[in-house]
């Protein structure tokens, strides 16, 4: 029997290198050509997995799942992922992962937003991110192969 974790409303991560990812718990990640090219960017993706980078930080980042106060937030970067299975798997990269976590909307392509305090120091690690994921559609199929 395998039990399902629901996705939580916060979660403490610790980034590697300045690095968070999230991806579909059946993923084989690590797309260092996405990573390594698009350094100016606070948030990466291709189909299938996303990464946000903040400054190098040794602290812990608390990821709050859903809606931040627009008031208190800015946005950060947004990036559609394919989340096959329903579940999310959180990555602090080579420090090991959280999850997978259950989706409440299922299997599908979501639009994540991510978005930090807007008081926080230029240049800073934000202490807090907000993560939205809203699904925008079906997962895509693969025809079999013969």
């Amino acid at each position: 029997m395998v039990i399902m974790v629901a996705l939580p409303e916060t979660l403490s991560v610790r980034p590697d290198r300045g690095l968070i990812g999230l991806y579909g718990e059946q993923v084989d990640v690590f797309d260092y050509e996405l990573v390594g090219t698009r350094t100016s960017e606070v948030l990466v993706s291709n189909d299938y997995e996303a990464y946000i980078r903040i400054p190098d930080t040794l602290d812990p980042v608390r990821l709050h799942f859903g809606t931040g106060d627009t008031d208190e937030t800015v946005l950060l970067g947004r990036a559609e992922i394919e989340v096959p299975t329903g579940e999310l798997v959180v990555s602090e990269i080579t420090r090991g992962v959280h999850g997978p976590f259950e989706l409440p909307d299922g299997p599908g392509i979501y639009a994540l937003t991510v978005e930090a305090p807007a008081d926080r120091a230029t240049g800073a690690a934000p202490d807090d991110l907000w993560l939205r994921l809203e699904r925008t559609g079906d997962p895509t199929r693969e025809e079999d192969e013969d």
